[in-house]
């Protein structure tokens, strides 16, 4: 067993967080998993003991795989960075249009509750996924905010003033270490 190997399972044995003071955060299980010095199976059993209190503050949970030489060196047609900006600085305009008469709120990001409840309103296909996604994932209150945040961040960002079935279902499959974990 290589020493990292060693060292993680000591920490995770002697029922230490992730935190700074083990030396062991999110980013060096993917690490670990990305070298293969772990199995999928062993990986998921350590991620599981992660308290879902961490996981429900990270708002995007997102899987980027190695990209191909092949893909890279395409000619494929993409969306450029100034395009994307352009249409981030169109969504937080709306967004500062929206509470511009709320102290203390300048994105999507600052709402609570009561403003969640305000500016994210769903129709009935957006609550049956929703309801159907909180129950496979067993979110909390606040993984439940935060669909709601990221969901109303991307209608914003495609010039929907709606929250949308596809935006909560976009929105949902950022959630992968909750659908890991479950």
């Amino acid at each position: 067993m290589s020493s990292v190997k060693a060292e993680f399972f000591n920490t995770a044995k002697e029922g230490k967080r992730l935190s700074p003071a083990t030396g062991w955060a999110l980013t060096d299980v993917f690490e670990l998993l990305s070298r293969s010095l772990f199995t999928l199976q062993q990986i998921q059993k350590y991620m599981a003991k992660i308290s879902g209190s961490l996981l429900d503050r990270i708002d995007l949970h997102i899987e980027v795989p190695s990209v191909r030489y092949t893909e890279l060196s395409g000619k494929e047609s993409v969306e450029g960075s100034e395009r994307i900006r352009a249409r981030v600085i169109c969504a937080r305009q709306v967004q500062a249009q929206r509470f511009k008469e709320r102290k203390g709120l300048y994105a999507n990001a600052d709402m609570q509750s009561k403003e969640i409840r305000e500016f994210c309103k769903l129709d009935n296909a957006g609550e049956e996924l929703l309801k159907m996604a909180i129950t496979k994932l067993g979110l909390s209150a606040r993984g439940y905010d935060r669909i709601f945040k990221v969901g109303r961040t991307i209608a914003d960002m495609t010039g929907s003033a709606d929250i949308r079935p596809e935006h909560i279902s976009e929105v949902i499959q950022y959630r992968s270490l909750d659908r890991d974990l479950h």
